[in-house]
């Protein structure tokens, strides 16, 4: 008789899936940052995973372009995120978001920055513009990085 197997790119994520089901968030998100920095990738969902820490490894990551963090419970940034010089959208709503790192306002390519529902940022709504959900969904613009950082930071050198 002859028996089935599965492909073997199949039963990678599987395997993957079940040995991060044993380890910490932040373990988690380090396997995944460097398995992102062997292959080049250009995007990065580390959304939704508890995560209290963004490992520094993230600095390691030249080529992403997209970077996934809402959903989790961040309460800041390492200042390795600068070194992400591709940057052109960064995801970080609805974390625990004390402050950012000045790295942040060094992103040349940054066309999209969500901070939405940090609220511990006191950055308003009229400066944040509307949620990523939103902007998705309508195909409308989303408000500009550099306004809501020079915001946050002018607010934070008073």
């Amino acid at each position: 008789s002859k028996r089935l197997r599965p492909a073997p790119h199949a039963s990678q994520p599987i395997v993957m899936n079940l040995v991060e089901l044993f380890l910490s968030p932040e373990a988690v998100a380090r396997r995944r940052i460097a398995e992102a920095a062997r292959a080049g990738a250009e995007s990065l969902n580390l959304s939704c995973m508890k995560l209290r820490r963004l490992p520094p490894e993230i600095g390691k990551l030249l080529h992403l372009h997209v970077l996934h963090l809402w959903h989790n419970r961040l309460t800041n940034l390492p200042p390795q995120i600068g070194r992400c010089t591709q940057l052109e959208e960064l995801y970080l709503s609805d974390n625990q978001l004390v402050s950012l790192p000045d790295s942040l306002s060094h992103l040349p390519h940054l066309k999209r920055l969500y901070l939405h529902g940090n609220p511990k940022l006191h950055l308003p709504e009229k400066v944040l513009g509307r949620r990523w959900e939103v902007v998705m969904s309508s195909g409308g613009a989303s408000a500009s990085p550099q306004t809501i950082l020079e915001h946050y930071f002018h607010r934070h050198s008073l």
